[in-house]
């Protein structure tokens, strides 16, 4: 029985191989070139935190002075409901009953005195 590596060829093979080991190295070494151009480093990922940073707490802060500047504004401007409106004063002292004013007529001199009634006028009886 003839052994199953007899038709060998161990050179032909170290050939293939090599071919195989030396495209994989090539596209290594692209691959490689290409993460160096393009992957971000420990700088640029430091550079990019502060970035986001500097504009959370900036906006931050504008959102916290508009909120202010507009509760300012309510506050001051508008009308008071509810239990917080303006109420009347209760009066605590006891005033006196408000009375309607005196009705003054004036009359002329000379108007209230006695004239005779005409002649023929019906007089009512007067009564004892």
């Amino acid at each position: 029985m003839p052994h199953e590596f007899g038709n060998y060829d161990a050179h032909a093979e170290d050939e293939v191989i090599r071919t195989r080991v030396t495209i994989v190295e090539r596209d290594s070494q692209a691959i490689l070139a290409r993460l160096d151009r393009e992957m971000a480093t420990k700088a640029d990922l430091e550079r990019a935190v502060a970035t986001v940073v500097k504009w959370t707490v900036g906006a931050t802060l504008g959102s916290i002075a508009l909120m202010i500047t507009v509760m300012t504004f309510v506050m001051n401007y508008a009308p008071p409901q509810g239990r917080f409106a303006r109420q009347e004063p209760v009066a605590t002292v006891a005033t006196a009953p408000v009375q309607p004013p005196a009705i003054i007529i004036t009359i002329p001199p000379g108007a209230l005195q006695w004239q005779p009634a005409p002649e023929g006028a019906q007089t009512s009886p007067r009564k004892p």
